[in-house]
Order: C-alpha cells, then sequence, then structure tokens
C-alpha cells in the first residue's frame, strides 16, 4: 500500500494506510515521506496521518518540532494545512511554546488572504498558545477584534465564539 504515495489516491486508500500504520515501521515511513521532494507524496503521507487515531497522533509529539518547522517553511499550502491539522490534535505544553510557531498562527489567522482552513486551524493554536499568558491573550482577542470584512464566514464564525465567551471549542 505504501507505493501509493506518488499517485492520486482515494479516501479508501488513506483509510487503509493510515490502519497499516499501526505497525511501528509503517509509521515511521508514513511520517518520514511528509519530508519527500515530491509535493504529491508529501501531501498525500500527511493525510493519511490526519486520519490516524489519536494514540497514534499522540505518539507523533517527539516530532512536532520537525511538523512545525516544515509548517513554516512549506510553500505547499495542502501540506501546510494537514500538517496543521495534526499540531492542532496533539497537546500544546507551556513549556514548549515556539514563538516563531506563534507569531504564524497569529499571522495566519488575520490574513485575509489565507485559506479558510488554515485559519481557522491557525486561530485554534493561537489561543492555545495565547492562554498560558493572560497579556498574550489580550493580544489575540485584539487581533481578532481587528477582523471584520473579507473573512470566509467559518472563519467569522470562529472568531464570534472566541469573542463572545469562555472558548469551551477547544
Amino acid at each position: 500500500m505504501l507505493d501509493k504515495y506518488g499517485i492520486r489516491i482515494g479516501i479508501s486508500d488513506v483509510k487503509a494506510m493510515a490502519q497499516e500504520a499501526q505497525c511501528p515501521e509503517v509509521m515511521k515511513k508514513i511520517v518520514d515521506t511528509v519530508h519527500s521532494d515530491d509535493p504529491v507524496e508529501a501531501r498525500n503521507a500527511a493525510w493519511v496521518m490526519t486520519h490516524f487515531t489519536d494514540e497514534q497522533v499522540m505518539m507523533l509529539m517527539p516530532r512536532q518540532n520537525e511538523f512545525i518547522d516544515l509548517i513554516l517553511t512549506t510553500g505547499n499550502s495542502s501540506l501546510r494545512r494537514l500538517l496543521l491539522n495534526i499540531i492542532e490534535r496533539q497537546e500544546i505544553k507551556e513549556e514548549n511554546l515556539r514563538t516563531d510557531f506563534l507569531d504564524f498562527c497569529l499571522e495566519h489567522t488575520s490574513s485575509p488572504t489565507e485559506q479558510p482552513g488554515i485559519q481557522s486551524l491557525c486561530m485554534k493554536l493561537a489561543y492555545r498558545q495565547c492562554r498560558f499568558y493572560p497579556e498574550l491573550m489580550e493580544e489575540f482577542r485584539n487581533m481578532l477584534q481587528l477582523m471584520q470584512d473579507g473573512y470566509a464566514k467559518s472563519v467569522m464564525g470562529l472568531r464570534r465564539k472566541f469573542l463572545s465567551a469562555k472558548p469551551s471549542i477547544l
């Protein structure tokens, strides 16, 4: 099944590959393929990882910084969105905060030209990073208040949830 990374695959293939990733060697191969120079291979591997169980995603915690580095450097927006989805399912700990990733999340949350999926994931991740510090939470709320026109309805709906009450969505 792993030979399919470089071709167009469907959801049934993705789910089957995620199931095969119960084997540690297969999981390592999938995770390593995210770094492929072939954008189709890298995207397919990340897509498979988004179908990992919560337990499998948590097993990837030691590689979180590696994924963040890839998010910060890739020009492939599909790969970026898929990796953000994986990071969003993982723990964010105060002692592991990275200011470059926080800055990225804040910037891409408020960028009206960014894809709505990336904006929403960045908003959730920015909140989860800012929540440890009252001054960062204030900056986060101020940024959200400045977001007015030109954003997708899904992004504005998530923004309203963060501004209106205690964000229990995370």
